[in-house]
């Protein structure tokens, strides 16, 4: 059950990448948060689960686990959206070199 605030809320953006890798380009406004690093694990009890979250890494496998660990937590909108190329093409957002 959304609000309608809720709803229209942005989308939180999580790159879930290496810090090299995200230093060599990412969406503008992302978080990040390395999932290689153990990170997400340690970020998850900080993050809301009420919330839109919008993950993605260089070809979709770290970002689609970090989803499911968010889902496994009770997260309702973690979506995996693929590669940074994948993520900035869906959501119409720069990339940041």
């Amino acid at each position: 059950m959304n609000e309608a605030h809720e709803r229209t809320a942005e989308p939180i953006i999580i790159d879930t990448r290496t810090p090299a890798e995200f230093a060599e380009g990412h969406l503008r406004g992302a978080r990040l948060i390395d999932f290689n690093g153990g990170e997400i694990e340690a970020a998850i009890p900080g993050l809301d689960p009420a919330a839109t979250y919008l993950l993605y890494c260089r070809s979709g496998n770290r970002s689609g686990q970090a989803a499911a660990l968010m889902s496994a937590a009770g997260f309702t909108s973690a979506t995996n959206i693929g590669s940074l190329t994948e993520a900035a093409e869906s959501t119409g957002i720069d990339i940041v070199r």
